[in-house]
């Protein structure tokens, strides 16, 4: 066990520390600095007290023995690379005050299978939980903001609901999720940017909002998508703003059910 006496946790405090597999953060620290514990190897098991506000850009990236991380009530904001790279995490639950995860802060946590996001988080930077074993994810109404490529490479990816605060699905967003079979998008979404689904080999059937304005080349290589359901008419659809080639990777014969017909 790691004891820290003073509450300041500045950057690079303990990096590449080694010989604790535990570590008792002071309780009223409110920060813990960027790549703090970057490298920690032995470290197992992490608690965030509640009074922590932020973790920084790296602070337990590389923290290969990790496993079990509690994440204090308090934390408002989760850095650039925080997790990244930490091979046997298997489950993170965020907490209700929680408002961004930066860029990359679990990508190539091969173990992450399990991810509970929380209603009132609003931004989700790229690539944050790209290469993670999730196999399920609930996006919460409160995100407005998430990056490219968030899900990408999630090969165990089956299920994804998204929530009802988005107005675009970014590029490459679920891009080489190749288990993906089923996807719920709400009737808010506007945009569909390019290769937002693309290498989804699995996806054979989705339903596009009447509310959608643009279509990109999202679903490139997505061999088995059969069937799309559209919430408008066929005039609307023919209507609807597309790139060019949007389908050219389709299955021949693929078919689009609108309101009033099948095209």
């Amino acid at each position: 066990m790691l004891f820290i006496m003073d509450p300041v946790i500045g950057a690079e405090a303990f990096y590449g520390k080694t010989g604790f597999t535990n570590v008792a953060i002071p309780l009223r620290t409110e920060e813990i600095g960027d790549m703090a514990f970057y490298a920690c190897k032995d470290l197992q098991e992490l608690r965030i007290p509640d009074n922590v506000k932020i973790i920084g850009n790296y602070a337990f990236r590389e923290c290969e023995s990790l496993e079990k991380v509690r994440l204090g009530t308090g934390l408002r904001s989760l850095g650039k690379g925080a997790f990244g790279h930490c091979p046997r995490l298997e489950s993170i639950t965020f907490p209700e005050n929680l408002r961004e995860i930066g860029d990359m802060a679990f990508y190539d946590c091969h173990a992450l299978s399990e991810v509970t996001l929380n209603e009132g988080l609003r931004s989700i930077g790229e690539s944050a939980f790209a290469c993670t074993a999730i196999s399920e994810v609930t996006l919460p109404d409160s995100l407005t903001e998430p990056g490219v490529g968030v899900f990408c490479a999630c090969s165990r990816l089956t299920t994804i609901t998204i929530g009802k605060g988005l107005e675009a699905i970014p590029p490459v967003t679920f891009g080489n999720c190749d288990a993906l079979t089923t996807v719920t998008i709400p009737e808010n979404i506007r945009r569909i940017e390019d290769r937002a689904f693309e290498n989804c080999f699995s996806l054979a059937e989705i339903r596009l909002p009447a509310a959608l304005t643009h279509l990109g080349k999202a679903f490139r290589n997505c061999a088995k998508l059969q069937n799309i359901a559209y919430g408008g008419t066929r005039a609307e659809w023919t209507a609807l703003e597309k790139s060019d080639g949007w389908d050219s990777s389709l299955p021949a014969g693929y078919s689009v059910h609108c309101s009033d017909g099948t095209i």
